[in-house]
């Protein structure tokens, strides 16, 4: 998570004087009801402190 973080931020600083926004996105799973259902067991963990 951190590199897109920083990807969008030298993105940003190089792009934006010329007017063009940067935004960054981090694909993955959201945490639901239905996906933890549908997950076999153990599947499913909690990610580290």
């Amino acid at each position: 998570m951190m590199q897109i973080t920083q990807n969008a931020r030298a993105a940003s600083r190089e792009l934006g004087c010329r007017g063009i926004m940067a935004n960054a996105l981090s694909l993955g799973p959201t945490d639901t009801g239905l996906l933890r259902d549908s997950a076999p067991p153990g599947a499913w963990t909690e990610p580290p402190p």
